[in-house]
């Protein structure tokens, strides 16, 4: 069968292809954080806090072997998760930073994503045994099969896992936010994309269906009949409880959109959508309780890559900082954002293989970003 892909995958692979394999391993080592703070935003219109940022003790560690996959996540027992902590997700695992230190490793196998689940445990995403470690973790048809919840006992639950065969992208999943989607459940639940065909026609392509996965014990997907553009690649997922509507960031040969849509997949109207069949790169999330959102663009690995802080009210942006400056081998992997941060995780070409770089973070009340030493994929527990 063939797939057709975006453009901007078909760039990265060609550097994938030009170098020799390395593996990435996550950060142990307990010397203080290398901080760096830079730039400032346009403006200050973002109500001030005075909770400091997280930040990370850990630095990077040297390239060593990668982990094996277990079949079952690797977890540790008497670790916890509370509001303001940052969760990094990466080649040896989750990693929890609290009051600027990394205090818990709850999974120690590698691990795609990991968000709070609101009762103390993590929810996490496990790499797809097809692609780790070789060509993980790719920005583009990375993800994985598994959606597991693990706890402070050492228990794993599988929530949801895909029905389609491995050794294609069908069934690839991604996760994006845990939140409350009224229209589908009160319960906390995880929304995630499936890759599925088009149609069942040969030389269909791929798109992602979004589904949401309620967290009081059903394990029901709902899927939001949300409709994607060319080959359907969705970059960003966040819901805004303020309006109740799905925020949906996509890239493919059409170009990369921002889009609105209700529980029941109707597409929504908003003042301004600052992105539109942009030809860009591009990745969204929703900041919580707010009608603002954050998205990065840059344009397809040739230039620097903005984060843009926009009110969807209004139509307008409250704030822009350069987060990646110009560099062709380097991308956006996930944002994701609390009421006053936005976590920015980043990936780079290093040696011919996507690697993990150093988390970045946005403070939403003084428009500066701070550097962490701990790399990989980062979320925010509100």
């Amino acid at each position: 069968m063939v797939v057709n892909r975006p453009r901007s995958l078909l760039v990265a692979l060609v550097f994938l292809v030009c170098g020799a394999c390395t593996s990435e391993s996550a950060s142990t080592s307990s010397a203080p954080a290398a901080l760096t703070t830079f730039g400032t935003s346009t403006t200050a219109d973002i109500a001030p806090t005075t909770q400091d940022p997280p930040t990370s003790t850990a630095a990077q560690a040297t390239t060593t072997p990668p982990i094996a996959l277990p079949v079952v996540p690797n977890v540790s027992t008497g670790w916890s998760v509370a509001a303001g902590d940052l969760l990094v997700a990466n080649g040896s695992g989750v990693h929890v930073v609290r009051d600027g230190v990394t205090v818990a490793n709850p999974v120690t196998s590698p691990v795609e994503s990991a968000f709070a689940d609101g009762s103390g445990g993590i929810v996490i995403l496990t790499p797809d045994a097809d692609r780790y470690p070789n060509y993980w973790p790719d920005p583009y048809s990375g993800g994985g099969r598994v959606v597991w919840r693990v706890s402070p006992n050492g228990s794993a639950q599988a929530l949801y896992t895909s029905d389609a065969p491995e050794g294609n992208a069908w069934g690839t999943l991604n996760l994006y936010q845990v939140d409350v989607v009224a229209p589908v459940s009160e319960a906390l639940s995880v929304i995630f994309t499936r890759r599925e065909p088009f149609s069942n026609e040969p030389y269909s392509w791929d798109w992602d269906r979004v589904w949401v996965l309620p967290l009081d014990g059903t394990a029901i997907p709902t899927l939001i009949p949300a409709e994607t553009p060319g080959e359907g690649g969705v970059t960003g997922l966040g819901w805004q409880q303020l309006d109740d509507r799905l925020l949906m960031s996509t890239e493919s040969d059409g170009g990369a959109s921002l889009s609105l849509w209700s529980s029941a997949g109707d597409p929504l109207e908003w003042p301004t959508n600052p992105m539109e069949g942009e030809d860009a790169h591009l990745r969204a999330t929703t900041i919580p309780g707010t009608t603002l959102i954050a998205f990065a663009e840059g344009r397809f690995f040739a230039e620097s890559v903005d984060l843009v802080i926009f009110d969807t009210e209004t139509g307008t942006a409250v704030g822009r900082i350069h987060v990646i400056e110009a560099d062709r081998l380097a991308a956006v992997k996930m944002l994701h954002a609390n009421s006053q941060f936005v976590a920015v995780s980043w990936i780079r070409i290093e040696n011919g293989k996507w690697t993990h770089q150093p988390v970045l973070i946005y403070n939403l009340a003084t428009g500066t970003i701070t550097e962490l030493t701990l790399v990989g994929v980062a979320t925010l527990v509100g």
